[in-house]
């Protein structure tokens, strides 16, 4: 059996959904919660979960949640929404002016954009990868369990790929939605590359998995490159 960790905005939802279609998946594939960490788990199941573009991961993160807020406000709110969540959303229009409060000369300001950020369901608690594999050391003694990674950006492949090796079995997975709310080219410029450098870890996470060869060695590659001399250039303007 696999056990599938689902890493929040990384198409989690639309894997168990396909998982759900097919029973031998169903029967060989168990799938856990956010807050299920591989490494604190007795059980010696191989692993399969999804990784994302971490800026594009932190973009979704913050507008999912901003568009339930609004749209559960008409329909009745779940058991996940706290006041804190439902405060901090209510202060920023979009994620522009999140960042630009995050990355302000104000180190007022600047904290009180971390607060919420913490308080933000996918970007506070479940916001880094690391989260699921705590540090490099861990990942790599962990690295043999991991049966496959899948990629978001080629997910229809990757999963169906890995259904046929793995079970000899042909799927068809529903076309990710892709809102025009999503895309990073809403970014500013400035906004963009500092959040590229505060992500550094993320992008770190994502090129141990190539190291490892879990993940094509293309992958992200530029986006990889362009965070670490975001981080370069910011450490420029430390004091």
């Amino acid at each position: 059996m696999l056990s599938y960790i689902h890493i929040g905005k990384t198409a989690g939802t639309t894997f168990k959904n396909v998982v759900n279609n097919y029973s031998i998946l169903k029967k060989e594939i168990v799938y856990h919660q956010h807050s299920f960490k591989p490494y604190n788990s007795k059980c010696e199941k191989q692993i399969i979960f999804c990784i994302r573009d971490p800026i594009a991961r932190f973009i979704s993160a913050f507008n999912h949640r901003k568009t339930k807020l609004e749209r559960q406000r008409k329909t009745g709110f779940d058991a996940t929404w706290s006041k804190r969540e439902k405060k901090a959303l209510d202060k920023y229009k979009n994620i522009n002016e999140l960042l630009s409060k995050l990355f302000s000369e104000d180190k007022i300001k600047r904290f009180s954009a971390e607060i919420d950020i913490n308080n933000i369901t996918h970007l506070g608690r479940y916001g880094s990868y690391w989260y699921w594999f705590r540090n490099e050391k861990k990942l790599e003694k962990f690295s043999s369990r991991i049966s496959k990674v899948l990629v978001f950006e080629n997910f229809e492949h990757d999963l169906q790929e890995f259904c046929f090796n793995q079970f000899n079995l042909e799927i068809e997975v529903p076309v990710l939605r892709k809102s025009k709310s999503f895309d990073k080219k809403d970014l500013t410029v400035k906004n963009n590359q500092n959040l590229a450098s505060r992500l550094i870890r993320e992008y770190k996470f994502i090129n141990k998995l190539k190291e490892l060869k879990l993940v094509p060695h293309h992958y992200l590659s530029e986006k990889i490159n362009f965070a670490l001399e975001a981080e370069i250039e910011s450490k420029k303007f430390m004091f």
